[in-house]
C-alpha cells in the first residue's frame, strides 16, 4: 500500500507592514545579523543555503548572489556541506543595490575581524560533506561562529526567535522571510515562473500549490484592475457625467 500524500501546506509570511517594521528593527541589531535578515527576505534564499554562502558567491559589480552549496546541522556529523535541495537550486539572484551596499560594509567589518583576530583566525578549515568525508577549504564563508568556522543554521533560528520575543513580534521563522519575499513579489504582480527560479523550487507546480492563497489574491487584484481598464459601463458612466 501507498502512503498517503500529505497535503501542501501554506506558507506562513509577513505582510508588507510587517516586514517593513522587521526592516527597522534590525538597524538597531548587530551587523552579522542584520545583514543575514535582510539576504533571507531580500533574495527568498533558504537558511541553509544563507550559511553556505562564500564571499566568492559574491557578484558585487552585478549585484548577483550565486547559490551553490547549503550547510547543515546534522545529528552525529555535527555541521556539513552539500550541494543544494535539488538542480534548480543552483541558481543567481539580484538584489537591490542598497543590501549590496550593506554587504560591502559587512565585508569591511569580517575583513577587520580577520585581521585583529591575527593568528586566531583559521585561514582554512576542514569542512564534513553529505557522505561524511572532510575536504580542506579556504575560509571564505560570510556567518561564522567566534571561532571563526562555519555557523550552526539553528543559531540563527534561535537568533529570531530571541529578536521576536524581544519586540513583540508576530511569531516568525527564518522560513518566513522566504516566504514573505515570495508572497510580496506575487502580490506585485511578478510571474510565478520568475518566483518559482528565485526560490529554486523544482517546478513551478510547487510553486504554485505553497503560495495558492497569494496568487489568488493577486489574481483578485488582477480583477479589479481589468474591470477598471476596459468595463465599457464604467466609461459610458464617465461620459453621462461630463454631459
Amino acid at each position: 500500500m501507498k502512503a498517503p500524500k500529505l497535503e501542501q501546506s501554506e506558507a506562513a509570511f509577513l505582510d508588507e507592514e510587517q516586514a517593513r517594521h522587521v526592516l527597522e528593527l534590525l538597524n538597531d541589531e548587530p551587523l552579522k545579523w542584520k545583514v543575514a535578515m535582510y539576504l533571507l527576505m531580500f533574495s527568498g534564499m533558504r537558511r541553509g543555503e544563507l550559511l553556505g554562502l562564500e564571499w566568492q558567491d559574491i557578484d558585487f559589480d552585478k549585484r548577483i548572489i550565486h547559490i551553490k552549496r547549503t550547510s547543515q546541522y546534522v545529528q552525529h556529523m555535527g555541521i556539513i556541506t552539500k550541494s543544494p535541495k535539488n538542480a534548480t537550486s543552483y541558481r543567481t539572484v539580484k538584489l537591490p543595490e542598497f543590501v549590496f551596499d550593506l554587504l560591502r560594509e559587512y565585508q569591511a567589518y569580517w575583513n577587520k575581524l580577520r585581521n585583529d583576530m591575527l593568528d586566531r583566525w583559521e585561514h582554512f578549515i576542514t569542512i564534513t560533506l553529505a557522505d561524511g568525508s572532510t575536504q580542506t577549504v579556504r575560509n571564505d564563508r560570510l556567518f561564522i561562529k567566534d571561532d571563526t568556522t562555519p555557523m550552526n543554521p539553528d543559531s540563527l533560528t534561535d537568533w529570531t526567535s530571541n529578536f521576536v520575543k524581544r519586540n513583540k513580534l508576530p511569531h516568525f521563522t527564518p522560513h518566513s522571510l522566504r516566504h514573505t519575499h515570495a508572497t510580496l513579489l506575487i502580490a506585485e504582480g511578478v510571474s510565478i515562473p520568475t518566483v518559482s527560479r528565485r526560490l529554486g523550487h523544482s517546478s513551478i507546480t510547487t510553486t504554485s500549490k505553497i503560495y495558492v492563497h497569494a496568487i489568488q489574491s493577486a489574481d483578485e487584484v488582477a480583477s479589479d484592475v481589468i474591470d477598471g481598464k476596459l468595463n465599457p459601463f464604467h466609461h459610458d458612466n464617465g461620459k453621462e457625467e461630463a454631459k
